[in-house]
C-alpha cells in the first residue's frame, strides 16, 4: 500500500528546476514546522508528496519486488510518523530526511526477512528429523550441552516465535512487541514460559 504522488511537476519535465526545488524545500519546511507545531495532517501532506519518490527507492532497495517495496514503504510511514515531529528541529532537507530514513529502513526490513528465512529453513529441517527429537531426552539431565534451536521446534507457535526472535535473534523485548504486536509485559512472560517448558522437556516433565 502506499500513497500516490499528489505533488506534479510541470507536463513534459521529469526534473523540477533549481528554483522550483528550492520553493519546495521551503514548503516542505514550512509543513515541518506545522508538524512541530502538533499540525498532525501536515505528516500526511508531506508523506504524499514524496510517496512516489520514496515508493522508488523502496522498489530499488527490495530489489524491484514490489510487495516486498510497498511492505517497506507502510514501515518507513509509520517510523516517520512516529520520529519526524521528534526530529523536526534539527531537520534542514525533510525530503533528503525521509529518504534516508526510508532506506535504511528497507535495509531493516530486508536484513530481518533473511534472518527469518534462515530460521524458517533450520526450522523445516528440524522438524524433518522430528521423530529423532525425543532421544536427546535421555541425555544427562545435568548438561548443559543442547542446542537451543532443536528445542525452540518443540515449543507451540505463540511461544517458539517469541523465544526464536529473543533467545536465538537476541532481539530487544521492545522490537519483539513490535513486530508481533504485542506488549513488552506480554513478551517478557512468553520468554519465560517458553524457557519454563524447555526445561521442563529437557527433566523428561513435558507430556
Amino acid at each position: 500500500m502506499y500513497f500516490p504522488d499528489t505533488h506534479s511537476t510541470r507536463p513534459g519535465r521529469f526534473h523540477p528546476s533549481p528554483h522550483e526545488r528550492k520553493e519546495d524545500d521551503a514548503r516542505d519546511l514550512e509543513l515541518l514546522q506545522a508538524l512541530q507545531a502538533g499540525q498532525e495532517q501536515a505528516f500526511w501532506t508531506l508523506w504524499i508528496k514524496h510517496s512516489r519518490r520514496l515508493l522508488a527507492v523502496c522498489l530499488r532497495e527490495m530489489n524491484g519486488n514490489r510487495v516486498d517495496a510497498e511492505d517497506a514503504l507502510q514501515e518507513a510511514m509509520l517510523r516517520a510518523f512516529e520520529k519526524l515531529p521528534h526530529f523536526a528541529a534539527g531537520i534542514t532537507t525533510p525530503a533528503s530526511w525521509l529518504i534516508r530514513m526510508t532506506s535504511n529502513v528497507c535495509k531493516d526490513v530486508y536484513r530481518d526477512r533473511a534472518r527469518r528465512a534462515r530460521t524458517v529453513e533450520r526450522m523445516e529441517v528440524l522438524q524433518s528429523e522430528r521423530v529423532q527429537l525425543p532421544e536427546v531426552q535421555q541425555v544427562d539431565r545435568g548438561s548443559d550441552d543442547y542446542d537451543p534451536v532443536a528445542l525452540a521446534a518443540l515449543l507451540p507457535d505463540r511461544l517458539r516465535d517469541v523465544f526464536v526472535l529473543r533467545v536465538l535473534q537476541h532481539a530487544s523485548y521492545r522490537d519483539i512487541a513490535a513486530r508481533l504486536g504485542l506488549t513488552c509485559v506480554t513478551v517478557r512472560k512468553r520468554v519465560q514460559l517458553s524457557r519454563a517448558a524447555l526445561r521442563a522437556w529437557r527433566n523428561g516433565n513435558a507430556a
